[in-house]
């Protein structure tokens, strides 16, 4: 919104009016009738009651509507803080220049003033010279400044002995015109003349910025070291370039510089960021100043603290002798207090003396490492388990479990996170309440010990990572209670039945109520079986309702799964029912599944029909896997399946019986060798030859004309002369035909073969 009129009470004011601080007043003062007016000529009106205080909440984009232009509020402070610090060093300068003028100066500089808010009967300093020396040559030679300075000097010098010369040389050339001269030499009498005739000029002039000067006053001029402490401590560039050379001087000890820190720190707050910051502090130095600040605790509560701060603070712990060193209660509180509010952690506690230590664990301002995790909790490195922590030392556990994740980092492959069983249940509810998403990381480092016996003395929303971590009793009252709040097995309780490879205590279930109890237990059977088929194994996944101990069969119907060895298993462990609905169920899946189940059935050939497997023969027969006396029954009894037979179940049959030499009937071999799409006739003969005798001449004929070739040219009168390879097979066939008087002779002829004679027929 470009606001570019506001008006209040009727009453206009032009944008910079309503930037002045005048403006708001007014309107906090009263009430009014308040009309924006923007380009889009939208107003808002709002009425406030005479008798009601008005309040006005303007966020950072309403304030940038109202300026008409993005606000930084931190710039602008600076910017206010360089006009009002340019003002003061305007001012500053001026005053020092009155200080040290001669009188024919402040003439000059009075004459040419324009006095201001005068009161009647005020007189202006000219008149004041003149009233107070009287004689108008005296104000001649004073406005002229034929007496002066020098002319102090001289008589001074000439009617006493007070100030010697180098005393007067400093008084001349720096106090009276205050120029800073740090290094100028006075010694300890000089020192002493120049405070008792100055000092009420301590406090207004940069001259005493003198490192002799201070010394003198740090041993034996409290107030007066109070007074230019105060100065000193506001850190202007005076200031700053007289601490630099007093703390790079030689000629000072440690113990004076250390003694003016702690006196700069109780009058400012911030000095520690001089003492940090300046470039020319050798760190040995800053060392020095931050141990002896350290080390008085009316210095500490007001230092103000930033990041470079917090950094030297961290960085340089373990070189503070103050903070390895015996100590009261009340400074250990008081240097942990300041690391506090720094936001410092320091790395390792054994650099710190048994109070500090004891003050920093206490506000949790250490990290957590294995070493700082056995001094705080009083415990060995090797014994920081949660549960030992909890028992040695609360404020240390409950520490810990705000940064369990870091806590976890830190222990692992070194100590279990819980390494009993007593606390395991207090600790993960704890910890729930704190951190969940860590819990999982606990729950992996925990000692193989730790198993909650009940999962309902945890809360439902750890159950699944109790399950994942396999962190609880896999008994059935556990597992209905996980069953009935999720609503089936997931992958997490798949993974804890995985790990324990079983189900216990299925039969307190029963206690109460066996009705109850057995359909619990075939719920969760079900649920198991019917979870996604890569959780379990079928060997596993039948086992594990294998120790539910089930008191009946279940329906096969309610098995969805698809596992096609699934069907076996569950066959082979008397789950389901050994019957043709069983098998039928396995219809729709892979011969596998079907494979399995005949395999492993004990009871199949009791129930088979054509009908059931008419559609499997063929694989049936090719299959390793099952019992030959399903094949051998189904060859015997092929009389029964010969409805159920297509080409390649024929083809099969006939391999099978030829291999196992058992006879095939007659019939049924005329109705092989008419379905056959490719028939071995060595195979067929060596059967036809089983049952030669039994066989009618017309099938046997009709048998031979089914395998073609020269058996097809024996059976009919197309050639009365032919070869046929030498057999005992082949014997066994020419005999039967000579018998129907359809073969006359035969004999051998080369090349293996039998040269045969067909009797002529007669025409009819």
């Amino acid at each position: 919104m470009n606001v570019k009129n506001f008006t209040v009470g009727s009453v206009h004011h032009s944008m910079d009016e309503m930037k002045s601080s005048k403006f708001w007043m007014d309107i906090e003062q009263g009430a009014y009738n308040l009309v924006w007016e923007c380009n889009e000529r939208i107003s808002r009106s709002a009425y406030l009651s005479q008798f009601e205080e008005l309040k006005i909440n303007l966020s950072r984009d309403r304030i940038c509507d109202l300026v008409g232009r993005e606000v930084d509020f931190l710039k602008l402070m600076e910017l206010d803080r360089e006009d009002l610090e340019k003002e003061i060093e305007k001012l500053d300068k001026e005053n020092r220049y009155l200080n040290v003028c001669d009188f024919h100066e402040l003439i000059t500089y009075s004459s040419s003033m324009e006095v201001s808010n005068a009161e009647e009967g005020d007189k202006d300093f000219i008149t004041e010279v003149r009233t107070l020396l009287q004689s108008k040559l005296a104000y001649q030679l004073v406005e002229h400044g034929y007496v002066g300075r020098n002319f102090s000097l001289y008589t001074t010098r000439y009617h006493d002995s007070y100030f010697s010369s180098n005393a007067m040389n400093f008084i001349i050339h720096h106090i009276e015109c205050d120029v800073m001269d740090e290094y100028f030499h006075l010694d300890h009498c000089d020192v002493e003349n120049i405070i008792n005739d100055y000092r009420d000029e301590i406090s207004s002039k940069y001259s005493f910025y003198n490192i002799d000067i201070l010394k003198y006053l740090l041993d034996k001029e409290e107030n007066a070291l109070d007074i230019i402490s105060r100065k000193l401590s506001l850190l202007g560039k005076h200031e700053k370039k007289f601490l630099n050379s007093y703390y790079k001087s030689d000629s000072v000890t440690n113990e004076d510089k250390i003694k003016l820190a702690q006196k700069l720190a109780k009058f400012s707050s911030e000095i520690i960021f001089h003492f940090i910051g300046g470039e020319d502090f050798d760190n040995n130095i800053r060392i020095i100043l931050i141990n002896g600040i350290l080390s008085d605790i009316s210095c500490l509560k007001e230092q103000s603290i930033d990041e470079s701060v917090a950094d030297y603070l961290l960085e340089n712990y373990d070189k503070f002798s103050v903070l390895s060193a015996r100590m009261s209660h009340e400074n250990a509180e008081s240097i942990s207090q300041l690391y506090r509010r720094a936001k410092v952690c320091v790395p390792a506690l054994r650099y710190l003396g048994e109070e500090l230590q004891k003050a920093f664990v206490r506000k949790n301002i250490y990290k957590l490492t294995c070493e700082n995790i056995s001094l705080a909790a009083d415990l060995s490195k090797d014994s920081i388990s949660l549960n030992r922590i909890r028992r040695n030392n609360k404020e240390v556990y409950d520490y810990v479990l705000s940064k369990i994740s870091e806590y976890i980092e830190v222990i692992k492959g070194k100590v279990f996170s819980i390494d009993n069983n007593e606390s395991f249940v207090e600790v993960i509810r704890e910890l729930f309440s704190y951190n969940v998403s860590c819990l999982k990381d606990v729950l992996i480092n925990v000692h193989d010990s730790c198993v909650v016996e009940k999962i309902e003395s945890l809360p439902d929303d750890v159950w699944p990572l109790l399950a994942e971590t396999g962190r609880f009793q896999p008994t059935l009252h556990n597992i209905c209670l996980y069953v009935g709040e999720n609503g089936e097995v997931d992958e997490n309780l798949a993974s804890l039945l995985k790990a324990k490879e079983g189900i216990s205590e299925v039969e307190v279930i029963d206690e109460n109520n066996s009705d109850e109890g057995e359909t619990r237990r075939e719920n969760i059977a079900y649920r198991i079986l019917n979870c996604p088929d890569n959780f379990f194994s079928s060997d596993l996944r039948t086992k594990l309702v294998s120790d539910l101990k089930l008191g009946k069969y279940l329906q096969v119907d309610k098995i969805v799964s698809r596992d096609n060895k699934l069907f076996g298993w569950l066959i082979e462990r008397d789950i389901i029912a050994d019957d043709e609905k069983s098998y039928e169920r396995l219809s729709q899946m892979e011969w596998s599944a079907r494979s399995d189940f005949i395999s492993k059935s004990k009871n199949f050939r009791s129930y088979m029909t054509p009908d059931l497997v008419a559609g499997d023969l063929t694989q049936l027969f090719k299959d390793k896997k099952i019992p030959s006396d399903i094949k051998k029954y189904i060859v015997q009894n092929t009389e029964n399946f010969i409805e159920v037979f297509d080409g390649s179940s024929w083809e099969e049959v006939i391999k099978y019986a030829h291999e196992k030499n058992i006879p095939i009937v007659g019939a049924v071999l005329e109705r092989a060798v008419h379905s056959l799409e490719r028939i071995d006739s060595k195979i067929f003969v060596g059967l036809l030859v089983r049952v030669i005798d039994q066989v009618g001449k017309d099938v046997f004929l009709r048998i031979l004309c089914g395998l073609g070739g020269v058996y097809l040219q024996l059976s009919d009168e197309s050639t009365s002369r032919l070869r046929i390879e030498d057999s005992k097979e082949n014997i066994k066939i020419l005999e039967r035909l000579r018998n129907e008087n359809i073969v006359s002779s035969w004999k051998k002829a080369e090349k293996d073969s039998i040269k045969v004679y067909k009797k002529r027929m007669r025409n009819s």
